[in-house]
């Protein structure tokens, strides 16, 4: 019994090293961007990685002027994504400022997708 107890002491500090140079994010997402390449050395403090949270997904969409009396914050709104599928988004930012030049202003929606199924899709919004 103690041979064990002393053969679990050494495992644990030989995979002590291993474990403080496991990477990990505070929640679930997509790497954009590598900020280290392989062989560097680290630098604590510095980020390594661009981590995107992909859930909920964020549709920035610019909707013409003449809706704008119809979208409200909250509202939602059927996505049709390329692949295909009907999910559903709501509204939660509305630009208070009409851009003149395109005629159009600018709206954000929140799509829930836990499982990144729609992640850099174009979609085609319906009110």
């Amino acid at each position: 019994m103690l041979r064990q107890g002393i053969a679990q002491v050494q495992l644990n500090s030989a995979l002590a090293p291993r474990e403080r140079k496991r990477i990990r994010t505070p929640f679930d997402g997509v790497v954009t961007d590598r900020l280290i390449s392989v062989g560097e050395r680290y630098n604590e403090p510095a980020p390594m990685l661009v981590v995107a949270r992909i859930d909920p997904l964020h549709i920035e969409a610019y909707l013409p002027a003449a809706q704008r009396s119809t979208a409200a914050h909250r509202q939602s709104a059927k996505i049709i994504p390329e692949a295909g599928g009907t999910p559903q988004a709501v509204i939660n930012v509305i630009d208070p400022v009409l851009d003149a030049a395109t005629g159009t202003y600018g709206a954000r929606l929140a799509l829930t997708s836990p499982d990144g199924a729609f992640y850099g899709q174009r979609v085609t919004l319906r009110f």
